[in-house]
C-alpha cells in the first residue's frame, strides 16, 4: 500500500481546517439582511394586510415566530465570538418568513369574506326598507293609524341615513363595524314593518 507524503497530509489538513473556519465564519455573522426581511414582511402584514385584525392567530403567531428569531441572534451575540453560531437564527428567520406569508394568505381571506358578509347585510337592510315603503304604499291607512305610518314613514328615513354611515365604514374597510350596523338597521326596519301590519290590522 502507496504512503500519502507527509507533505500531502498537512496540505490536506489545512485545506480542511480552512474549509471549517470559512464555514465558522460564516455562521458567525449576525442574520442581518433575513432578520430585515423577515421585520419587514411582519410590519407589511399588519400595517397592508390588517393581519391583526383578519387573521388574528396566525399573525400573532408569525409574530412570536420573528421574536424568537430575534431572541436567538441576541443570544448568540452575548457569547464570545468563536463561539458563535447563527444558523439556528437564520433557520427560525426562514421559517418566520413563511409563516408570515400563510398569516397574509389567511388575512386576505377574511377581509375578503368581512368585505361580503357587511355588503350581504346592507343589501338585507336596503331590501328590508324597499320593502316597508312598499307596504306603506299599498296598505290601507285607517284614521286611527295615520299618525302611526307618519312615524313609521320618518323612522324609515332616519334608517335610510343610518346606512349612509354603513357606506361610509365599507369604503373605511371598516367591515365588522359596517355589517353590525347594517343588523342593527334591518332588525330596526323590521320592528317598523310589523308596527305598520298591526296599525293596519286596527
Amino acid at each position: 500500500m502507496k504512503k500519502t507524503p507527509p507533505k500531502r497530509i498537512h496540505i490536506a489538513l489545512a485545506a480542511a481546517a480552512l474549509v471549517g473556519l470559512a464555514a465558522v465564519a460564516r455562521c458567525a455573522d449576525a442574520p442581518e439582511e433575513q432578520a430585515r426581511r423577515a421585520r419587514s414582511a411582519l410590519a407589511e402584514l399588519r400595517d397592508a394586510a390588517r393581519g391583526d385584525v383578519w387573521a388574528p392567530e396566525l399573525y400573532t403567531a408569525a409574530a412570536e415566530a420573528v421574536a424568537a428569531a430575534d431572541r436567538e441572534v441576541g443570544l448568540q451575540g452575548a457569547k464570545l465570538g468563536w463561539s458563535r453560531d447563527y444558523a439556528r437564527a437564520e433557520a427560525m428567520y426562514a421559517r418566520a418568513l413563511e409563516d408570515v406569508v400563510l398569516a397574509r394568505g389567511a388575512a386576505e381571506a377574511g377581509r375578503a369574506r368581512a368585505e361580503a358578509a357587511a355588503r350581504h347585510a346592507m343589501e338585507e337592510a336596503l331590501s328590508s326598507i324597499a320593502r316597508a315603503r312598499a307596504a306603506m304604499m299599498v296598505a290601507p291607512v285607517p284614521r286611527s293609524g295615520r299618525d302611526t305610518f307618519a312615524r313609521v314613514d320618518q323612522e324609515l328615513e332616519r334608517a335610510s341615513g343610518r346606512l349612509e354611515e354603513v357606506r361610509r365604514l365599507l369604503s373605511a374597510s371598516e367591515f365588522q363595524k359596517a355589517q353590525s350596523l347594517a343588523g342593527e338597521v334591518q332588525t330596526q326596519v323590521g320592528s317598523l314593518i310589523r308596527t305598520l301590519e298591526r296599525a293596519a290590522d286596527r
